[in-house]
């Protein structure tokens, strides 16, 4: 009920968990997160607190996946434009969910209220991203579709194979980040990869270089970079959309920058900066 929100819903939707499992359910959509904006400010969830095992609905919804088999498709939350959280809520905190971000349509960079990965964890969240119009909740069905597909086609898979076929099938799967996660999936890719065994993935390169970086974007269609600047391997400082213009791109690097990807459609450019 959207007029109320109360610690004890979580404890229903451990009860629905339970039940679905008890029916042999294996496959949960869940566009809900619990983080702030309780009737009791004191029930209120803060960052910290989204570190996949001090919320009790985390934990039931990692029992989920590692114990009972099922893949928990959760929207990753909508609190990513808000200064005081940011992060996923919870369950998609969980380290064995499949958490899901939102992007634009036609350029896939983050939308603002997307929310993103807290620094601290030892894994990457969000798990993926997609387009949603309107928030992760309309994400997070579209990537259940997804996983529900896999599963008809190879139903004796178990659900961390499904996940990883998703995740793996993602624009960024070599270079995944606290925005996007592992990317965009590919159902063609994975389909592929089932079907006829093949597993190409997006082209992608890693480069070292020193405060500038020059490269041939010739034949990129859309006209439109995606760069995610990074302070190591995942966690993102900001994020830069840059229109093209020729064949030749050229990058400045930015102050206190480790590392920048830059993504043109299906080429991945992993730049590391060095002093």
């Amino acid at each position: 009920d959207g007029r109320t929100d109360f610690r004890a819903e979580e404890d229903y939707l451990v009860a629905a968990l339970e039940w679905m499992d008890s029916l042999g359910i294996k496959l949960v959509n869940i566009s809900i997160g619990y983080s702030t904006g309780f009737e009791n400010p004191k029930e209120n969830y803060g960052p910290k607190d989204m570190d996949g095992k001090s919320v009790a609905l985390t934990r039931a919804a990692q029992i989920a996946a590692t114990e009972k088999g099922m893949l928990l498709v959760v929207a990753g939350g909508n609190d990513g434009n808000i200064k005081s959280f940011k992060v996923v809520s919870t369950p998609a905190d969980a380290k064995d969910v499949l958490a899901v971000g939102s992007t634009g349509f036609i350029t896939w960079q983050k939308v603002r209220y997307s929310s993103i990965g807290a620094e601290f964890l030892n894994y990457v969240k969000p798990d993926v991203s997609c387009f949603s119009s309107q928030g992760t909740s309309f994400s997070a069905p579209v990537i259940t579709g997804l996983a529900a597909a896999i599963w008809e086609l190879r139903p004796e898979l178990t659900n961390m194979e499904v996940k990883d076929l998703i995740t793996g099938s993602g624009h960024l799967s070599k270079s995944p980040n606290n925005y996007l996660g592992y990317g965009v999936p590919d159902a063609n890719l994975i389909y592929e990869q089932l079907v006829n065994g093949n597993s190409n993935s997006a082209d992608y390169i890693e480069i070292e270089a020193k405060k500038r970086v020059k490269m041939n974007i010739n034949g990129f269609e859309n006209k439109r970079l995606v760069i995610f600047h990074k302070k190591g391997p995942v966690n993102v400082l900001e994020q830069q959309v840059e229109k093209i213009n020729g064949r030749v791109f050229r990058l400045k690097q930015p102050g206190g920058i480790q590392r920048s990807t830059i993504v043109a459609g299906n080429r991945v450019t992993e730049i590391i900066w060095k002093n």
